[in-house]
């Protein structure tokens, strides 16, 4: 009976088979996740100190509901809704009517008096405050409103959505169209009343 032997190979060093890494004179671009989530105003110029932490935070908080980590009613509410409202039209030209819209909608200019709130803790990068207080970035002005406010306009938008989806379903239903509805569920498995939106 022959005898058999185990030859072992010199370790190698894998490589891999495409440079999939984009290459710039500095050298190559390396996807860090975790980099990029505290890059905060470098990252997003719409990066409002104070705010913008609230929504991650509270991002973060929903996520752990989907894991099962957190019970739903332990997700922190936001105190209320900034948003950036323009203020002047495409010609760049002085323009009210976006931000009257945004006061039928419940929402108050951003003045200097609002530095320091949870939710506006500091001037945001870029941002300047105007000669009547209100704070500007660019060709916009920022807008607040309060939490209950807020949420009345996210479900006037949901019912909205769901009025025109429902209308288009109809229409679709009586020319004999067949399909099939995802509305209201955004994540497989999830059921759409685990997601809370404000």
């Amino acid at each position: 009976m022959a005898k058999t032997e185990t030859v072992s190979s010199p370790a190698q060093t894998v490589r891999p088979l495409l440079v999939t890494q984009q290459m710039t004179e500095f050298g190559a671009v390396l996807d860090d996740p975790e980099a990029s989530s505290t890059l905060g105003q470098s990252a997003d110029i719409t990066w409002t100190p104070g705010w913008s932490q609230l929504r991650i935070q509270r991002d973060y908080e929903v996520l752990e509901v989907w894991q099962g980590k957190r019970k739903r009613a332990d997700v922190t509410s936001l105190p209320g809704n900034v948003r950036l409202t323009k203020r002047c039209n495409t010609q760049g030209a002085p323009d009210q009517v976006k931000q009257m819209k945004a006061g039928q909608a419940g929402y108050r200019p951003v003045t200097k008096e609002d530095v320091g709130q949870p939710w506006f803790t500091a001037l945001p990068a870029g941002a300047t405050i105007l000669a009547d207080g209100t704070i500007a970035k660019g060709d916009c002005v920022y807008s607040f409103c309060p939490p209950q406010t807020a949420a009345r306009n996210v479900k006037r938008k949901q019912d909205l959505t769901k009025s025109r989806l429902m209308t288009a379903s109809d229409k679709a239903e009586t020319q004999g169209i067949s399909f099939e509805s995802r509305a209201m569920a955004p994540l497989d498995e999830v059921p759409a009343s685990r997601v809370k939106v404000q």
